[in-house]
């Protein structure tokens, strides 16, 4: 079992109404992954694999080290993007788009 930082569920996978209580027995969609201080980049990917095989449409892991954002799809390769530049979240959770400072820290 794994769990994301964040994950995005749309209703094609978990219908509405009443969510039951604890895991529930679906991918998600989309997951977004922050690189921990501890986190090796053999684990990440190791991770990301195991997302994209689970049928997860879109990775992205967060690394405030590179102060980049790496956004894995399952039939595309990996693309890197600078914390000075977008990052269009409507791939990554629709209706959301930001643009961070050097820090990661502040999005807007």
């Amino acid at each position: 079992m794994r769990g994301a930082d964040i994950a995005y569920y749309n209703f094609e996978r978990v219908p509405q109404g009443e969510m039951p209580m604890g895991y529930i027995d679906v991918a998600p969609n989309r997951v977004i992954e922050v690189r921990s201080p501890s986190d090796r980049w053999s684990a990440i990917l190791k991770k990301v694999s195991e997302y994209l095989e689970a049928g997860i449409t879109l990775v992205c892991v967060l690394d405030m080290f590179t102060k980049t954002a790496v956004i894995y799809l399952s039939d595309q390769p990996p693309r890197t993007i600078a914390a000075d530049s977008e990052l269009d979240h409507s791939a990554v959770l629709p209706a959301s788009a930001c643009r961070c400072d050097h820090s990661l820290n502040d999005c807007s």
